[in-house]
């Protein structure tokens, strides 16, 4: 981001999740800009100049991707349920359905099995998808599960300085990634290196293209 774009545009202000937002400009230009909800979520949280930057949310593909395995599972049952053969018993044709068959049941039994572990998946990640959020500031990160229960965590510096991304192909293609700190993964996040940069930022001290002392969060073992 240049220091002319800076200079121009100290706030940002636009609408996310269909809530209108103003924070301090991303650390990245296609950053998520912090909603309503974001600052209701930290509300009497945040500390004196602390001013919130950056919010991210789990990417779709956390509950496309088990949907498209129960889709898969679907048609399964589908091409189990209606293949049949026929055959000649006596004299006469007869139509046998596979699924009569032992081996047919036990492809039945095996794919449903599929099916409803798939099922369970779209549904946990769908809930992971809508209550899950990381929440940075020029000061702390926070990661916000909320869904009917709301819990607020802030990230602990020595973790966030060790933190490290991860992207596969169709992750850099999509704009998603895994954040691994020491206090574990933020799985498939949108923005995922505005949202590294953020952490980074926080872990070592840098706010607006200073270096300063960061508020810290140490883990005694």
């Amino acid at each position: 981001m240049s220091n002319d774009f800076q200079s121009k545009s100290p706030a940002l202000a636009g609408v996310v999740d269909g809530s209108p937002s103003t924070c301090p400009l991303p650390i990245a230009e296609d950053a998520a800009l912090c909603s309503l909800r974001d600052a209701a979520a930290l509300a009497g949280v945040l500390l004196p100049q602390e001013q919130l930057v950056l919010s991210a949310r789990p990417h779709p593909i956390v509950w496309i991707r088990p949907a498209i395995r129960l889709f898969v599972g679907l048609i399964g049952l589908a091409v189990i349920g209606i293949s049949r053969e026929t055959l000649i018993i006596g004299g006469h044709h007869r139509i046998v359905y596979f699924v009569t068959t032992d081996f047919g049941r036990t492809a039945l039994i095996v794919v449903g099995v599929f099916g409803l572990v798939q099922l369970g998946q779209v549904l946990s990640q769908l809930f992971y998808f809508l209550g899950f959020r990381v929440i940075a500031t020029n000061r702390r990160v926070f990661v916000v599960r909320s869904f009917v229960d709301q819990s607020i965590r802030p990230l602990g510096n020595t973790g966030m300085a060790r933190s490290s991304l991860k992207q596969t192909l169709f992750g850099r293609f999509f704009n998603y990634g895994t954040i691994y700190t020491g206090e574990g993964s933020l799985r498939d996040m949108r923005f995922p290196v505005a949202l590294w940069r953020s952490l980074e930022a926080v872990a070592h001290g840098v706010e607006n293209g200073q270096w300063k002392p960061a508020i810290r969060q140490t883990i005694i073992p």
